[in-house]
């Protein structure tokens, strides 16, 4: 797997991690959760958002505490999305006025952080394991095992090039078409006024 591909599905899974504990929460908090038909449309978007925007870097490995506090700060944000624009992440509009956070919604987003923060931790630790061992196949792969006969790698071709270059004597090629004709002294044809 390449370095690329593993950041933007790290990217996706704590974006979808951060939806689905948000979208828990929020059911847990509010009572009604009535989901329109265009959720998952909706929801899809987000996650191919995050996919594709981000570093390409490369896959270090994130702390149990850098992925808490990520993903606290996402449910924050979503938690204070779904108050303010429900629509934007596909649930029907409250008819009930809820405060932007209370504790109840707090602390069910931090239990919700920490746990999901363990889980992510060895989702990158898999990653991380994955890309090196692709890096380590690509290298392995890469190398030459052995010169076939008859055939020298472009290695040895320039190397042998750059070591006879100017030794040997050049001769023209009779490939390039006709020798040039001697011309005459003077035209055969007077040009025309």
């Amino acid at each position: 797997m390449h370095v690329v591909h593993a950041l933007a599905l790290r990217r996706v899974a704590l974006t979808a991690t951060g939806l689905a504990a948000t979208l828990g929460a929020h059911a847990l908090t509010a009572g009604d959760l009535r989901i329109a038909a265009t959720a998952p449309v909706l929801w899809a978007t987000l996650l191919l958002a995050a996919a594709m925007c981000g570093g390409r870097r490369a896959l270090r490995p994130r702390s149990y505490a850098a992925l808490a506090v990520m993903l606290a700060g996402a449910q924050t944000l979503m938690h204070l999305v779904l108050v303010v624009a429900p629509w934007s992440l596909g649930l029907a509009p409250h008819h009930h006025a809820l405060p932007p956070v209370d504790a109840r919604s707090a602390a069910l987003h931090l239990v919700a952080a920490l746990v999901l923060a363990v889980l992510l931790r060895r989702a990158d630790l898999v990653l991380a394991a994955i890309t090196t061992a692709a890096a380590v196949v690509g290298r392995v792969l890469a190398t030459p095992t052995a010169d076939r006969p008859g055939r020298r790698p472009p290695e040895r071709v320039a190397a042998w090039v750059a070591a006879h270059r100017g030794t040997t004597p050049r001769r023209p090629r009779t490939s390039r078409g006709p020798p040039c004709a001697v011309s005459p002294a003077r035209p055969a044809v007077a040009p025309t006024r």
